[in-house]
């Protein structure tokens, strides 16, 4: 916009672009900024943030508080490109705590299963740091650490200290274990007050470095979990899936496709059998290659005796 009559306005030369930083700038600051407060004041939920809403109401300009109400917490993805719809801003009741800590996408999403499986998850929300100040917010209670333990026969272990093998991953033969128990505890603290732990019972974790690709994955499983092939692939592929980008990488579609079958591959060894592992790669290996050769209308039979392999069209 152009500046018709502002005397005190000082332009920084030559290029006049910028502004010089004194009381006019300030007070013309101060003056916009009051503005801003009024028609916030005017808006049925402006939701400001707490310093706002207190120079505001030291202005003498009431704008409304916001009402206790966070968005909901939900683990990140390793994908950096993962989109889902976000949940929408909901009420935050008794027994709500706040995910002040950020852990990685594999403990987020075993932490999760289990928050949801014991009746929780909606008590999660995300931090809002603006909202710092309001009596409400600041009496939630915080989850600063995530620790997660390993129960195996009578030994309980950290899970950064669980034993993995030397050589883990689909490529090698290892696609997990069994264990007897897994625990997760929320460490969950509020001022004034001393720590406490939330402890929550869980089915699945996921041993070995986090932003590592599934040769590096290392799922433990309990023993009486009713963890499906299917929902432990798609954990491994929200904690795991990274694509990469390089020049020589394939396509994300490609990748992510690729991950997902060798993922339900690993999930389908570790809680079927070996066995059921490779007649399932096998029916997806036909699916995405072979199904489009046959003929319409027609069939298949498919047998493989070492290097033989013998194909007989059949009447549909």
């Amino acid at each position: 916009a152009d500046v018709d009559d502002c005397p005190d306005l000082e332009l920084v030369l030559p290029a006049r672009k910028e502004p010089v930083e004194g009381p006019f700038l300030t007070e013309l600051r101060d003056t916009a900024r009051l503005a801003i407060y009024r028609a916030m004041a005017a808006q049925p939920d402006p939701q400001p943030a707490y310093d706002d809403w207190r120079r505001a109401k030291a202005a003498g300009i009431d704008i409304p508080a916001p009402a206790p109400a966070l968005l909901p917490w939900r683990p990140d993805h390793a994908d950096p490109d993962h989109w889902e719809e976000p949940p929408q801003i909901a009420p935050v009741g008794q027994g709500a705590l706040l995910m002040a800590c950020d852990p990685e996408p594999p403990e987020a999403h075993a932490l999760w299963r289990a928050a949801s499986r014991f009746g929780v998850a909606t008590h999660l929300f995300a931090p809002n740091r603006r909202l710092e100040g309001y009596a409400w917010y600041d009496t939630i209670e915080r989850v600063s650490r995530v620790d997660t333990g390993i129960t195996t026969g009578a030994t309980t272990v950290p899970l950064d200290a669980y034993p993995i093998p030397r050589c883990t991953g689909v490529s090698n033969g290892l696609a997990g274990a069994h264990v007897d128990a897994i625990c997760i505890r929320l460490v969950v603290v509020r001022d004034g007050a001393p720590d406490r732990q939330f402890p929550l019972p869980a089915d699945v974790a996921f041993a070995g470095e986090a932003w590592s690709w599934l040769d590096d994955a290392f799922p433990l499983v309990t023993a009486d979990s009713d963890l499906a092939p299917c929902d432990l692939a798609a954990l491994l592929h929200a904690a795991f899936c990274t694509p990469s980008f390089d020049a020589g990488a394939d396509s994300w579609e490609t990748q992510s496709e690729r991950f997902a079958q060798q993922a339900h591959h690993m999930a389908t060894r570790l809680l079927c059998s070996d066995d059921e592992a490779r007649r399932g790669s096998i029916v997806d290996a036909v699916i995405r290659d072979l199904r489009w050769l046959i003929p319409p209308g027609r069939g298949a039979d498919i047998t493989i005796r070492d290097r033989n392999v013998t194909v007989t069209f059949t009447d549909a």
